[in-house]
């Protein structure tokens, strides 16, 4: 962190803290309802914190640009470079998590390479269907490619707490084109509110 920054921890946290560390004790403090808190001061990025995710993009972007990448200007966690070859190379990436794109499959590996000699070894796949920040990503031979969410999907359903078990061809209802003879007949002015 480049700046002064205070975390706090709570309760078991700071007991824990203490525990380990027992040279801690002395700034444990104890609020007037008993609650144990002790303040400690961050000299590296901590993971989740809002600074911690922009000196990341800084450090991972920096290192891209010095490779001949270009942000792309609306999306600036997607850089672009074109190589000798005419091949482009894409990059994308979601805080750590980075899809790399290019038919140059080694320029793919060099730039791997490259990422893991600065920030140490990453876990990588080179598989046609693969999982990627939660989507089942699948690359087919025609081309195309196929994103799903299986288990977001299913988490929605049982958060929804009805009975979703049956399938429908639209969404119709069954009664969508069924007219009642004696409802009032609207003209095309009426509003519904």
């Amino acid at each position: 962190m480049d700046e002064f920054v205070l975390m706090v921890f709570e309760g078991d946290p700071a007991d824990m803290l203490v525990k380990a560390c027992p040279m801690y004790a002395k700034y444990l403090h104890m609020t007037k309802t008993g609650k144990k808190l002790l303040y400690v001061r961050l000299k590296p990025a901590l993971y989740g914190c809002i600074k911690s995710a922009m000196l990341w993009w800084l450090m991972l972007s920096e290192l891209l640009i010095e490779d001949g990448f270009k942000l792309n200007l609306y999306d600036l966690c997607v850089a672009n470079k074109t190589l000798s070859c005419g091949t482009k190379i894409t990059i994308c990436w979601y805080v750590d998590h980075l899809k790399i794109l290019s038919k140059n499959e080694q320029a793919v590996h060099d730039i791997i390479k490259k990422l893991e000699d600065r920030f140490g070894a990453m876990r990588k796949s080179f598989r046609k269907k693969h999982t990627y920040l939660g989507m089942e990503v699948e690359f087919c031979d025609d081309g195309s490619m196929r994103l799903s969410v299986p288990d977001h999907i299913k988490e929605c359903m049982e958060d929804f707490g009805e009975d979703l078990g049956r399938s429908a061809a639209n969404p119709a209802s069954k009664k969508v084109f069924h007219v009642d003879p004696d409802a009032e007949r609207l003209s095309w002015l009426t509003i519904v509110h």
